[in-house]
């Protein structure tokens, strides 16, 4: 048992002295080109401009959107992730289906420095003019009708995230002392339904009982 305590103590004060993140989210948007046919490209249809944000999405990160959230706002942080990035098209159906309405990308970055979320951001916004660009060119769109990519906010923020030392150290602590309490308490009752039966100490009067029946039985 002191062992656990001392187990559970140094996990309560790491858990409780444990620093944050910063994490960063753009939006990517897509918009139409303007022309005299269009000249308000935002009032474009945007079904075809989400199939596009959807194929760059897909390009770039393979992965996004595996984790179902109830939320397209939930970010990589809320999520406990330390390290790592994605680029998803927002999904507005939740957990259990798919409704795919908005053209833009949310482009996330989470890390322990700020510098190194400042560059996997400014490295994936290039990445997806890039992506873009090369799939245009590929179908000979004509570069009056090649999408244009706008970000929102147009300089990203940078967000610092930490939750609270003293609730995870409390947390931490007793589900520490919990657990062993419950390992000991198991391992007492193993040892017990483990040892022999008939061995150990004699009752006391046992030796003079069985003198007593062999002298009837003689």
């Amino acid at each position: 048992m002191i062992v656990a305590l001392v187990v559970s103590c140094a996990l309560a004060s790491y858990a409780a002295k444990k620093p944050g993140v910063y994490w960063s989210r753009v939006q990517m948007r897509f918009v139409a080109q303007m022309s005299v046919t269009n000249p308000n490209g935002l009032q474009e249809g945007p079904a075809s401009l989400v199939m596009a944000a959807g194929v760059v999405a897909r390009i770039i990160d393979p992965s996004g959107g595996q984790n179902r959230v109830t939320s397209p706002d939930t970010t990589l942080a809320s999520e406990g992730i330390r390290h790592g990035w994605s680029v998803t098209l927002p999904n507005t159906g939740g957990q259990w289906a798919n409704n795919f309405t908005n053209p833009w990308l949310n482009v996330e970055a989470v890390g322990t420095s700020g510098a190194e979320v400042g560059a996997t951001i400014s490295r994936l916004l290039a990445q997806i003019q890039t992506t873009l660009t090369l799939l245009e060119q590929k179908a000979d769109v004509r570069p009056s009708a090649m999408i244009r990519l706008q970000t929102a906010p147009r300089v990203p923020q940078l967000y610092y995230q930490q939750g609270s030392g003293m609730r995870a150290g409390i947390a931490t602590l007793i589900l520490g002392l919990g657990l062993s309490s419950a390992l000991i308490l198991a391992l007492r009752r193993f040892a017990r339904r483990g040892r022999p039966v008939g061995h150990g100490k004699p009752v006391a009067g046992t030796d003079r009982l069985s003198g007593t029946l062999a002298r009837s039985v003689s």
